[in-house]
């Protein structure tokens, strides 16, 4: 199957501007990295925002410098980016109607060519090499069912290092 590097492209400049915590650069999440919103419109994970700390109630965005008073306890009492959420959730959708998934690797959303049989795991061409130092004795099927070592072998058949 033929990818289309404008998807990949497109759904990697997308995670990249909008689904990465611009602190950190991990993706959001619905659990350590939830998206708040500042009132700034600018967003950061809850770890992040924790770990800015702030001066007599308020906290300086990151961004561009705007103090906005805590209103409460801690910094992620800000308001999730729901936005952020429902992006995230429409180009998981539309990467799983094109074969884009999450590479467990390299956590970017590309077009995953294999799987691990036994952690259940999705990689990217480029990251399975690393899977497979790491984690010797387990084996890659490719998504198109044949295994990593049939993939490997026809390879070499066909460029005759047999």
């Amino acid at each position: 199957m033929m990818v289309d590097q404008n998807m990949v492209s497109l759904i990697t400049e997308l995670e990249r501007r909008y689904l990465e915590c611009s602190i950190c650069t991990e993706v959001f999440d619905e659990d350590e990295r939830t998206p708040r919103l500042l009132p700034c419109h600018h967003s950061f994970c809850s770890e992040c925002l924790k770990r800015l700390g702030r001066r007599n109630d308020t906290l300086k965005c990151p961004s561009c410098n705007a103090v906005h008073k805590v209103e409460k306890n801690s910094p992620i009492d800000f308001p999730k980016n729901n936005t952020r959420r429902d992006l995230t959730s429409f180009l998981q959708t539309q990467s799983d109607l094109n074969a884009f998934k999450k590479c467990c690797v390299c956590d970017r959303i590309v077009h995953v060519t294999y799987t691990c049989q036994q952690c259940k795991m999705d990689f990217f061409e480029m990251c399975r090499q690393q899977h497979i130092t790491e984690n010797r004795s387990h084996s890659l099927v490719a998504c198109n069912s044949e295994s990593f070592e049939e993939e490997e072998h026809r390879f070499l058949i066909m460029s005759g290092r047999n």
